[in-house]
């Protein structure tokens, strides 16, 4: 099974983004939109994983620090970068996420899951573009630098499992809750 970790997105800021999805839907149909149910900001990517040693993943997990803390998602972007988009997003912050994220990835270091090269970058996917796809009118149409979407409370994250077979808003299963 394919487990991460992630922050739910939920109530208005959920619907507000849902509303732009809904309209982006109409002028970017290129673009392969997240159902608004799946929307969540990765913390820590696992990768495969064995369903047998998913109580692992729970023990290291168990006793972390998880500190409440006000998500504030603003703004819209793109990676790699505005010419080339391959993702498009939903920006993020919040006191304390990155050191978070930083601590969550040191936690599951010993069980073998290697933490992410790049520098963690907050944030909500909203679409993704199939690669020979380019985004045509994109720019116009996206929002950047974009409108507060709201805030969300985290008093803690999830283990998720992604089920790519299963139907958009189902994609993501909650497995365990840390917090």
């Amino acid at each position: 099974m394919r487990l991460f970790l992630a922050l739910p997105v939920a109530g208005e800021t959920q619907a507000h983004l849902a509303e732009a999805i809904a309209r982006w839907r109409r002028t970017m149909p290129e673009v392969k939109w997240e159902a608004p149910e799946a929307l969540h900001l990765t913390l820590q990517f696992i990768g495969e994983w064995v369903e047998e040693r998913e109580a692992e993943l729970a023990a290291a997990l168990g006793d972390i620090a998880w500190e409440p803390a006000r998500l504030r998602v603003a703004g819209t972007g793109a990676f790699p970068d505005a010419r080339e988009p391959r993702l498009l997003w939903a920006g993020a912050s919040a006191p304390g996420l990155e050191q978070a994220a930083t601590a969550i990835a040191r936690r599951l270091q010993p069980l073998g899951i290697v933490p992410e090269e790049r520098p963690f970058t907050p944030h909500i996917t909203l679409g993704r573009l199939p690669r020979r796809e380019r985004a045509g009118d994109w720019r116009r149409t996206w929002e950047s630098p974009g409108p507060l979407w709201g805030e969300i409370e985290t008093g803690g994250f999830g283990l998720y499992e992604s089920r790519p077979e299963a139907p958009p808003a189902e994609r993501y299963r909650l497995r365990h809750w840390f917090g």
